[in-house]
This record gives C-alpha cells, structure tokens and sequence, in this order.
C-alpha cells in the first residue's frame, strides 16, 4: 500500500514484497516444532517488537539495501529508492511510542529464569543434536584433527541436562 502511494503503477508489487519477506524468512533460524506451542503474542508485545527493530539504524540501513536491490532487479530506474524506503521506514518509527532511553533497557532474567530457559533446550533432542553438528563444524573448521568431537560435546550436554530438575512428563 505505503509503495503504490509513491509509485504509480507497481502490478508485481505484492509479489515482490511477498518474495523480499521470503528472502528474509530463510535468514531465520529454524523455529523447532515444540516452539510453536508459545502463546500468540499480544498486539502491545507485537508493536514493541516492531519499534525496537525499527529504531535500530543498523537494521533500517540493512532493510533500506535489501529492498533497493529487490526493487532494481524488477525496475530500471529507481534513484530515489533509498530516499523512499528512508520515508517508509519513518512513518513506521512515527507510529511507535515515544520511549525514555531508561525503557528501552532489556529486563536481566533471573538465575531462575536462566536454568528453565537452559534447562528446556538441554531436553530437547532436535537442539541436542543440531547444537552438536554446528560446534563440531566450527571447531573442525578451525582444528584438523578432531575424530571426538561429537563424543565430548555430548559429555558437556549430558553434564548440562544432569544439572536441570527433573521435570514430570505430562
């Protein structure tokens, strides 16, 4: 809707945004099945999601490049396209709530907090096992020789989850 304000004719627009949100998608990392069963989050949580990544000027020079580039690749002549996508994201800004730097400080969990959130990916499979390919991938990258690799993270795995309180299946 914001682009067919400043373009006159966009007929691929939609696809275009459609492709541009699936590139973004993919750089995801992969949500796990179980982490679907979160609560739905609120409309407030939602907007304060959106305005804290819409004041990141690191991210708002990131998006601005990644949607120019899609957009050169579907249309020549486009030199105001930094400018544009620049308005667009401050009209995003605009809408979100004026907040004091103080507020904008993350809350620091609690070691409670801590333990729980390590403790539920300790347990779970699917992550024991992609943690330990990825450390392994990184440490063979960086040395040759390690045939036990996948022995010794899950002995630290094992001494992790020995820590966590046993939790009754449901």
């Amino acid at each position: 809707k914001l682009i067919k304000e400043h373009f006159a004719d966009v007929p691929e627009c939609e696809a275009m945004v459609k492709e541009l949100w699936d590139k973004i998608k993919a750089m995801c990392p992969k949500v796990q099945t179980k982490a679907l069963t979160v609560a739905v989050p609120t409309p407030e949580e939602i907007e304060k999601l959106v305005c804290k990544v819409a004041s990141s000027e690191m991210i708002e020079k990131e998006a601005t490049e990644e949607v120019c580039k899609l957009i050169k690749e579907h249309f020549a002549n486009t030199p105001l396209c930094e400018a544009m996508v620049k308005t667009l994201w401050d009209k995003i800004k605009a809408r979100c709530p004026k907040v004091q730097k103080k507020a904008l400080m993350v809350m620091v969990p609690t070691p409670d907090e801590i333990e729980k959130l390590v403790c539920e990916y300790a347990s779970d499979e699917i992550i024991e096992k992609e943690a330990t390919e990825e450390v392994c991938k990184l440490i063979k990258e960086h040395f040759a020789n390690t045939p036990l690799c996948e022995a010794m993270v899950k002995t630290l795995w094992d001494k992790i989850k020995a820590r966590c309180p046993k939790v009754q299946k449901k």
